[in-house]
C-alpha cells in the first residue's frame, strides 16, 4: 500500500460512515400498515393474483346470469346425447359426462369455491390473530400450551383429518369451510406470535415496563407512608415525605406523557431515536423513584416481605436490558444527533 493510499484511508472511512448516516436519515421509517402496503405494491405476483381473483369474482357473482342467459345455457340442464362434446358455439367450453354446460357450471360453481375460500380465510385470520397474540403477549405457560397445541395439530396429516371429518359429518360447503378454517390457522398464529414477541422487546415497550415499576413503587410508598406512624402521626404528614412523593409523582407523569408521545410516533413509523431516548430516560427515572420508595420504607425497604425491594432490582435490570444507557446514548442517540447536525 502506497503512503498516498494509506493517508486517504481515514478520509475514505469518514466519507463512507457519513454516507451510511445520510442513507439512514433519508430512509423514512414506516409503520406496520405502510410497510405492508409498500411490500404489497412491490410484489407483482401477489397483485396479479389479486387482480385475477377480482376478475373471477366479478364473473361468478355479477356476470354469471347475464352470460348464461345470453348464451342460452343453464348449469343444471342435462343432455346425455351430447356427453363429452367439445367446445362449440352453443357450449363454448364443452359439456361434461351427462351433457351439462361446463362454462355455466364453472361460473356458478366458482361462487361456492370463492365463498369457501373467503369465509375460511376469515376463520383462519380470527383464530390465528387471537391465539398468536395471546401466546406472544402472556408467554410462559400460556405460550407453551398454545405452541404445544399448534405442534400437535401440525403433526396430524391434513388428508387424515379430512377423512375423519367426512366420516363424522355430511360433506357440505359449510362443513368444508369450517374444517379448513379450524386446521389452517397455525402458520398465521406463529407469525403473529413472533411479531408480538418482537414488539415486546422494543425499547419503548421496555420504557413502559419501567413506568409500571415506577407506578407500583410509588403506590407502595404512598400506602406505607399512610400506614407507618412516627411520634403519633403518619409519616405522610411530614413535609420531607410529601416532597419525596411529590417529586415521584412528577417524574411518573412526565415519563407517562413522554411514553405516549413516543408510542404515537412509533405507530406512525417514526420516532426511532425518541424510542431510545425514552428507554434511557424512563429507566433512569425508575431507578430514582424506586430508590426513593425504599427510602420512605426505611429499613423495611430492604426486607423481602415488602415488594418495594424487588421494584428497585427490577428497575436496575431494565436499565441494562435492550441496551445499557451508555450504549444507547453513545451509539444510538448521540450518533444520530451528530449525523442530523452534519447532514
Amino acid at each position: 500500500m502506497t503512503p498516498t493510499t494509506f493517508e486517504r484511508v481515514p478520509a475514505i472511512r469518514h466519507k463512507l460512515a457519513r454516507s451510511e448516516s445520510e442513507i439512514d436519515l433519508a430512509r423514512e421509517s414506516r409503520g406496520y400498515w405502510d410497510s405492508a402496503l409498500l411490500a404489497l405494491r412491490r410484489d407483482r405476483l401477489t397483485l396479479a393474483a389479486f387482480a385475477m381473483l377480482l376478475v373471477t369474482a366479478l364473473f361468478c357473482f355479477v356476470l354469471a346470469r347475464p352470460v348464461t342467459e345470453a348464451l342460452g345455457i343453464d348449469p343444471n340442464d342435462t343432455d346425455p346425447l351430447i356427453a363429452f362434446e367439445g367446445p362449440s358455439v352453443a357450449h363454448p367450453m364443452g359439456v361434461d359426462q351427462v351433457g351439462r354446460d361446463q362454462l355455466a357450471r364453472l361460473l356458478y360453481g366458482g361462487r361456492v369455491s370463492i365463498g369457501i375460500g373467503f369465509f375460511a380465510a376469515v376463520i383462519i385470520m380470527t383464530i390465528g390473530l387471537a391465539l398468536g397474540s395471546i401466546a406472544g403477549f402472556y408467554g410462559k405457560i400460556v405460550d407453551d400450551v398454545v405452541m404445544w397445541f399448534i405442534n400437535t395439530l401440525n403433526s396430524i396429516p391434513f388428508i387424515l383429518l379430512l377423512l375423519i371429518i367426512s366420516l363424522l359429518f355430511k360433506p357440505t360447503a359449510l362443513t368444508l369451510t369450517i374444517f379448513i378454517g379450524l386446521v389452517s390457522w397455525t402458520e398465521i398464529s406463529r407469525i403473529v406470535r413472533g411479531q408480538v414477541l418482537q414488539v415486546k422487546e422494543m425499547e419503548y415497550v421496555t420504557a413502559a415496563r419501567a413506568l409500571g415499576v415506577m407506578q407500583a413503587a410509588y403506590e407502595a410508598a404512598r400506602q406505607y407512608a399512610l400506614d407507618r406512624k412516627v411520634f403519633g402521626q403518619p409519616i405522610a404528614e411530614y413535609q420531607l415525605t410529601q416532597a419525596k412523593l411529590g417529586r415521584m409523582a412528577v417524574l411518573i407523569q412526565a415519563s407517562r406523557q413522554f411514553s405516549y408521545v413516543v408510542a404515537r410516533l412509533m405507530a406512525k413509523g417514526e420516532g426511532t431515536a425518541e424510542a431510545s431516548m425514552i428507554k434511557a430516560y424512563v429507566c433512569k427515572a425508575a431507578e430514582w423513584v424506586t430508590r426513593e420508595a425504599m427510602q420512605i420504607h426505611g429499613g423495611m425497604g430492604y426486607a423481602e416481605e415488602y415488594d418495594v425491594s424487588r421494584y428497585f432490582v427490577d428497575a436496575r435490570v431494565l436499565s441494562i436490558f435492550e441496551g445499557a444507557d451508555e450504549t444507547l446514548c453513545l451509539k444510538v442517540i448521540a450518533r444520530r444527533l451528530v449525523a442530523e447536525a452534519s447532514a
